[in-house]
């Protein structure tokens, strides 16, 4: 892509139907870059684009004495730029990038692997289950797997349908305290947006009931033409005692298998998460993490000393 124009749009002046035929149309097409999702979940937006939308990349951003810097939006795993080809003016878009921002975190998607050489990117975990094949995917659990699988179907367990909502509020019950950077205001707006989707037959949520009737594990879940995308799974105690999740998720991948879709099970770099994930037998597919510092020098000196998040 040689001589390209490039523009920084402001999402309100975004023509949404070119961007998001643009995300469709994309060897990486992923649900986080989508309009609807980025208006409900970002404070605000502004995208930047390449030859008339042959080439996109959302930018999140706030400001802070003046400042615009990127965020991690909540429930927004990864981002980057998408196009329908990899012929990409890549330091065009990287200039473009980094003059409209002076700091921040931002998460490149699995495709865009020319930004991995870049200093202050660091290679990020994520798994992905191939759900074509619906007799490989048991065939790849793990020992341990299959172990706690059985413990579960030993507690009388029943797998449900349940509401995003539900999701939602059993996650923020059980987590809220150990995640202080998702407020009130951002749960209500992944509220909105499953809402939204739902009609669209785009959300998925399933729980695990035990002998009581009571929700012990739930996971919502999101769906577009490529993937299923695994946002969010919480467990009481005594889902965890029963290993209810692994009932779960098998559940869950029996439901979905042979369906032509990916499992984006959207990893972690907590050991004890990431362990469970591979016991699944998922491949390893990362995104790429860059920490952005182009502040005044005394600002860019404080904010080194802090380190990288």
């Amino acid at each position: 892509m040689c001589s390209s124009q490039i523009d920084i749009i402001p999402s309100s002046q975004i023509d949404k139907k070119k961007w998001n035929d643009c995300i469709n149309t994309s060897i990486n097409n992923l649900i986080y870059a989508h309009t609807d999702y980025l208006d409900h979940l970002a404070d605000n937006w502004n995208g930047i684009v390449i030859n008339n939308y042959e080439c996109v990349m959302p930018v999140p951003w706030r400001k802070k004495l003046g400042i615009r810097y990127c965020y991690d939006v909540p429930f927004i795993q990864q981002l980057g730029y998408f196009t329908a080809n990899n012929k990409i003016d890549h330091a065009a878009i990287m200039n473009a990038f980094l003059n409209f921002i002076k700091y921040g975190y931002y998460n490149f998607n699995y495709n865009n692997y020319a930004v991995a050489d870049i200093s202050k990117v660091k290679t990020t975990t994520n798994f992905i289950i191939d759900l074509t094949d619906k007799e490989s995917i048991a065939g790849n659990f793990t020992k341990s797997f299959k172990q706690s699988l059985h413990n579960a179907m030993g507690c009388g367990l029943t797998y449900a349908a349940a509401s995003a909502a539900q999701a939602i509020e059993m996650y923020k019950y059980l987590y809220k305290n150990n995640l202080k950077n998702i407020t009130e205001t951002d749960y209500n707006n992944l509220i909105q947006l499953t809402a939204i989707l739902s009609l669209q037959n785009k959300c998925v949520a399933r729980k695990i009931i035990n002998k009581n009737g009571q929700t012990i594990c739930i996971a919502l879940l999101l769906q577009d033409e490529k993937r299923l995308y695994n946002i969010i799974n919480a467990a009481s105690t005594e889902g965890r005692k029963s290993e209810a999740n692994y009932f779960l998720y098998a559940q869950i991948l029996n439901e979905f298998a042979g369906k032509g879709l990916m499992f984006d099970l959207e990893g972690s770099e907590l050991p004890g998460v990431k362990n469970f994930y591979k016991k699944f037998g998922a491949k390893e597919q990362p995104y790429y993490r860059m920490h952005i510092n182009n502040l005044p020098t005394p600002l860019k000196f404080i904010k080194s000393l802090q380190g990288s998040k």
